[in-house]
């Protein structure tokens, strides 16, 4: 079967409908211009004129590049394989109606299509979406009169306008009624959804039917249909967790910028916090949540079948249009990512991106063991603790018996010490009444004592438990001055409860040991209401001869000052001055110092804000500083008081959870920190736009290292930047594991280094036109002493970040002119090398000097030795990279752009950069021979690097079909393995010594 799909570059056509618009005066010219291109270069011209070719004309309501635009053509083309047509055309048009209003340049495009297709009819044609369908209606008698035509993407009101028997299609429901109630299914909190749309595709019977459904269902919905693009954009991206969406078709502003549903759905997917539903099926697992469709494929094949039925004459009812049965997809990640209840949704509902249970042990299986360890290790522990707690049992029960006869014999043997002691009681009573005289005048001179003191003096008598105060002690404690004794429990409710049990502790405690230490505490006590005073009290007891204590006697001093200025003192140390939370200092000793109840659980997270450096640079420090103040502000409303924020130094802040459920929720409060920062704030005139990466740390065990856990919790957040910043991570142990894997590879690649670890390969490249070995391009690998070799991508990237890179790039571009130069005396005179250089290595300012001195005292010239870099690198700073390229090829050496075609490739940067030779990537050569649209990809390329007067080699060669394929479209060289795999240099030199013959194998 033989076919073409021509494709019209749109830029040209949009330039000619700008011009026909803004300057309608010139309106005649163009036309005229038209005409005399259609004359002397149709587009169309057979290639076989004597056959009769089938010319099909796909005309776009939207623009070229559109995915769906693009899937759509894919699928048209397949569906043509089904027939056994010599020859078919298709002509893809694209009238881009999000752009340009296609009332506006109608006249235009309709002249554009008549000089393009003068010299060939239309045999039929494709009209896909409703802007296509408004433009052929509005032209039919003129343009499409008596042309079989099919439309695809109408509804039921778009076929009613359509008068002619000569066009049918397959009807295209919009399932808004469906819709709504799978998403009410999966979020049945749902109380409203907005519906994003053109203006033309809702019509009053669906309004109706959305009303009588939001009513049956307790639904509010509203139509956005209005050119507020970005508006709406913005609300697609940001919903509240009650609210759902119904994306239609793309949108348009008044500003004149367009948001395509590609743009829209990408949005949603990087940024989207809600569900959105469409009714096209290619946008689910792109953004959307669900979709309710026609199955597309069997929609094209039918509405392709439709169409050559009438074009082959065949009975095709043309006088109404057809249905096919929709079906309903789900993305599960983004179900499971929002918390819906998919199991409400029908049976025959499909979904992606949903794991199996095989797919989920393989993804973790270090979890399930671990997980089944644990279950193990329960039951165990289980066991022994109930087999210990027997054991004990019994040996309390025979210490218990033991106890009680002991206690039996020395209650006897106290019972006789007393009978003897009663006559030592008598003896000593006397005694006693000779020393009260003696205690009498000393408390006289105790009293005198503490009147002239500025400390307040007490004194507990044991025996008559009365509690002596001196006037200085009653002020200190608020007491009547006129009452002279008090009983314990007098002075110990003048504290807080709490206060006066730790005190009468301590008291009991020194009296039990006869301790010769002076009791010392402080302690607070309301001398007035909501007057707090602090209140140092010492003391020591005395004893009499049997060591029983007589009297407890000590002094009272008021330190409320000496407090207020040791609090005052620690919170200018244990406080940020900008944001007022606890600082650095704070918790290094004193949250480190904690320690946790036996029921606690801890979760720590360590903050930081996303590109921060670029708010200070830009808006200067001091802006900066609002800036942190805001965001602490922020976190620190949104936490509960379980959890306590520390700033821990410049953008850092650390928050610290205890006592929490489970892991569940402390990702919760992860989400809704992350949640809070999603729209923009303003400080003095400035609009910022502020994210957090936040890492997590959890320890289940009542001993916490803390510094452990926040290194971990360090390693999260380290793991939540590198894969792209605005998200958070739980640690892992696999993380621990990756930061020692990376030093052990760090270490390594500095050994690997000093010891001259590296060896280069050498892969040939091979001219297609003088079949035979041209030049070989050099290739690094690593000779681990244990690992065996280490292929490049391995260190590569490593060396790029440590810097190790400009010394391996030195030896490697040595290394390979060495080699050249050796080939070179060997007789191989013809023969060229390529060296890769890396981004960091391109930017080094020795760059030409390495290689200038590497050239030092060789034969070979510069136009010997090919320089290869990436698109990548060229284009981080295009002027830069032109001025250094063209100063290497000012000096002869050759330039090569590697992996081209999957970077930013553009014709602007061929005619900047000063290139010589373009490669293409393996990624368009490998099955290229089953794939048209490769086989064009790489005819292309080839065009454009000859017409630029550049040479291509074609990477990844693997079988002789690619390199005829290639040698057919006039590539110069190609690599890759069918001609030989990366050698080391004695074997590649012995390669050119062979007979080399391609063959077919």
């Amino acid at each position: 079967m033989k076919w073409r799909f021509v494709q019209v570059q749109e830029g040209s056509i949009v330039l000619i409908l700008e011009r026909f618009i803004i300057c309608a005066h010139k309106r005649m010219i163009i036309l005229i211009l038209l005409m005399l291109i259609s004359v002397t270069k149709p587009i169309l011209a057979d290639e076989d004129t004597g056959n009769k070719v089938i010319n099909i004309l796909v005309l776009h309501t939207y623009h070229q590049g559109m995915s769906s635009n693009d899937t759509l053509n894919r699928q048209i083309e397949e569906a043509m394989d089904g027939y056994m047509t010599d020859h078919v055309q298709l002509h893809v048009e694209y009238l881009d109606d999000i752009r340009f209003d296609i009332k506006n340049y109608n006249e235009a495009y309709l002249a554009y299509l008549k000089a393009k297709y003068n010299h060939k009819s239309i045999d039929g044609v494709l009209s896909i979406n409703q802007g296509a369908g408004s433009f052929i209606e509005s032209n039919y008698e003129v343009f499409f009169d008596n042309i079989p035509i099919v439309y695809i993407g109408l509804g039921a009101e778009a076929y009613a306008a359509i008068p002619s028997n000569e066009i049918t299609g397959i009807q295209l429901e919009i399932p808004l009624a469906s819709l709504m109630l799978s998403a009410k299914k999966l979020n049945p909190n749902l109380k409203k959804i907005n519906i994003f749309t053109k203006p033309d595709m809702i019509s009053d019977d669906k309004l109706m039917e959305l009303k009588t459904f939001g009513e049956s269902h307790n639904l509010l919905y509203q139509v956005f249909s209005k050119r507020h693009g970005r508006q709406y954009a913005n609300q697609l991206v940001n919903m509240k967790q009650d609210e759902a969406a119904i994306l239609l078709s793309g949108l348009d502003d008044i500003s004149g910028e367009v948001y395509g549903l590609d743009e829209l759905f990408e949005s949603i997917h990087l940024s989207g916090n809600g569900s959105v539903y469409t009714i096209y099926d290619m946008y689910v697992g792109k953004g959307a949540t669900g979709a309710i469709t026609i199955e597309q494929n069997q929609y094209i094949l039918r509405s392709v079948e439709m169409l050559m039925e009438q074009i082959n004459g065949g009975d095709a009812d043309l006088s109404t249009n057809q249905k096919l049965k929709s079906i309903e997809i789900y993305d599960y990640h983004k179900i499971k990512a929002l918390n819906l209840a998919h199991a409400n949704l029908s049976e025959n509902a499909r979904f992606i991106n949903r794991p199996t249970v095989l797919e989920m042990i393989q993804s973790h299986p270090l979890e399930f063991i671990i997980l089944a360890l644990v279950i193990m290790m329960v039951i165990l522990i289980y066991a022994l603790t109930n087999l210990l707690l027997r054991l004990k049992a019994e040996k309390d029960r025979k210490l218990a018996r033991k106890d009680l006869q002991a206690s039996y014999m020395e209650l006897e043997a106290t019972h006789q010490q007393l009978l003897a002691s009663e006559s030592e009681v008598t003896r000593k009573y006397m005694e006693l009444q000779e020393k009260e005289e003696e205690l009498r005048k000393s408390r006289e001179r105790y009293r005198l004592a503490a009147k002239g003191s500025e400390f307040g003096i007490w004194d507990y008598d044991f025996e008559t438990r009365k509690m002596y105060f001196s006037n200085q002690a009653k002020d200190i404690f608020g007491l009547s001055a006129d009452q002279n004794s008090f009983i314990s429990s007098e002075i110990f409710n003048c504290l807080p409860d709490d206060e006066a049990i730790k005190l009468y502790e301590k008291i009991k405690k020194h009296l039990s040991v006869e301790d010769n230490n002076v009791i010392e505490y402080e302690t607070v006590i309301e001398l007035q209401k909501g007057k707090m005073e602090w209140i140092s009290v010492r003391g020591k007891a005395q004893y009499d001869a049997e060591g029983n204590p007589v009297r407890l006697a000590g002094s009272l001093t008021n330190i409320t000052k000496e407090k207020e200025a040791e609090i005052k003192i620690k919170k200018l140390a244990f406080t940020d001055e900008l944001t007022n939370l606890p600082n650095k200092t704070y918790y290094n000793q004193v949250i480190g110092e904690k320690s946790l109840r036996d029921d606690n659980k801890l979760a720590i997270y360590f903050i930081d804000i996303d590109n921060f450096k670029t708010i200070n640079d830009y808006h200067g420090h001091k802006m900066g500083d609002q800036v942190l103040k805001k965001v602490a502000s922020m976190i620190r409303k949104e936490v509960d008081e379980r959890y306590e924020v520390v700033r821990y130094g410049g953008d850092e802040f650390i928050v610290l959870l205890e006592r929490f459920v489970d892991v569940e929720e402390v990702e919760r409060q992860a989400q809704k920190l992350l949640k809070i920062f999603q729209n923009k704030f303003v400080i003095d005139d400035s609009v910022f736009s502020v994210t957090l990466s936040l890492g997590i740390a959890i320890t289940l065990s009542n001993h916490v290292d803390f510094d452990m856990l926040l290194k971990q919790a360090d390693l999260a957040l380290h793991e939540a930047k590198s894969k792209g910043k605005n998200q958070y991570h739980l640690y892992t142990s696999s993380l621990m594991n990756k930061m020692e894997q990376q030093l052990w590879f760090e270490q390594e690649l500095e050994i690997a280094t000093l010891n001259h670890q590296f060896k280069l390969y050498y892969q040939p490249k091979y001219d297609l036109k003088e079949e035979t070995i041209v030049g070989y391009e050099a290739l690094i690998r690593w000779m681990h002493p244990e690992k065996g070799i280490i292929p490049p991508n391995d260190f590569i990237p490593l060396s790029e970040e440590n810097g190790l890179i400009i010394v391996i790039g030195k030896w490697v571009i040595n290394e390979a002119i060495t080699q050249l130069n050796q080939w070179h005396l060997m007789g191989h005179t013809r023969l060229t090398v390529s060296i890769n250089l890396s981004a960091k290595q391109f930017v080094d300012v020795k760059l030409i000097e390495t290689i200038q001195e590497a050239m030092i005292g060789k034969i070979i010239r510069p136009e010997h030795v090919e320089l290869e870099i990436t698109e990548t690198t060229a284009l981080q700073d295009l002027g830069y990279a032109t001025n250094i390229l063209k100063d290497l090829r000012n000096q002869g050496y050759k330039i090569s752009l590697d992996d081209f075609g999957t970077g930013y490739s553009s014709l602007n940067y061929l005619s900047v950069l000063p290139i010589d030779i373009l490669k293409i990537d393996k990624a368009f050569v490998s099955d290229s021979t089953n794939s048209k649209s490769k086989q064009q990809v790489i005819k292309t390329i080839i065009q454009l690097a000859h017409v630029n007067a550049m040479e291509v080699v074609a990477e990844g060669v693997e079988t002789y079909e690619e390199m005829e394929l290639l040698r057919n479209e006039r590539c110069d060289m190609i690599q890759g393995y069918f001609i030989s795999r990366p050698l080391p240099p004695i074997e590649a030199i012995e390669l050119m010594h062979k007979s080399f013959e391609i063959i077919q194998w």
